[in-house]
């Protein structure tokens, strides 16, 4: 289940509601700065898994990158019922499975930091606490399905009638240059 950033289908859009936190005096868990959470969802076609993962990255530390740094936390979060998730799976889940998938829980396949639990407890505290925000996910979620959705996706019907046609194409026009040469 491959995931992308919400910013690569919503140029304009993405970048203006990233929710960002801002710690202003260094503390035990969180140096001094301002942190981007970044959405990204899933893109495969078929998939309705009503989850988002957030990556957090630190704004000084990718403005002074030449490339796109590895985020300092990946959080899996997902805002439909236990019983939901247990369905969408396909396969009996164990509670941390389930834990996982609904979240919101570092996700154990993407890059984590030292600071990766204490941007994690922000998270619940700061963001998940405020509806507009959890409503925007979803809102965005909806956005992002329905761009994924609307693109024609490769099925193999569709490879085998675009390989025939290009046949079809290469045999015309070799036909054509047969003729020119007569």
């Amino acid at each position: 289940m491959p995931f992308e950033l919400f910013a690569n289908r919503f140029p304009d859009l993405g970048p203006r509601e990233t929710r960002t936190l801002t710690v202003l005096d260094d503390d035990h868990r969180l140096p001094r700065g301002r942190y981007s959470f970044v959405e990204m969802y899933c893109n495969e076609s078929s998939c309705d898994c009503r989850r988002a993962f957030i990556q957090i990255h630190r704004d000084d530390v990718v403005a002074a990158a030449t490339s796109w740094p590895d985020p300092l936390a990946t959080i899996s979060y997902g805002w439909e019922p236990d019983d939901f998730y247990r369905a969408w799976a396909g396969w009996p889940l164990t509670d941390h499975e389930l834990e996982l998938l609904r979240g919101p829980a570092l996700e154990p396949f993407n890059p984590q930091s030292v600071h990766s639990e204490a941007l994690l407890d922000a998270f619940k505290t700061y963001l998940l606490t405020d509806d507009a925000y959890v409503e925007r996910i979803i809102r965005h979620y909806g956005m992002f399905r329905e761009r994924i959705d609307a693109v024609p996706q490769e099925t193999p019907q569709r490879k085998t009638t675009a390989r025939k046609n290009t046949r079809k194409r290469q045999r015309t026009a070799r036909r054509k240059q047969r003729r020119r040469k007569r």
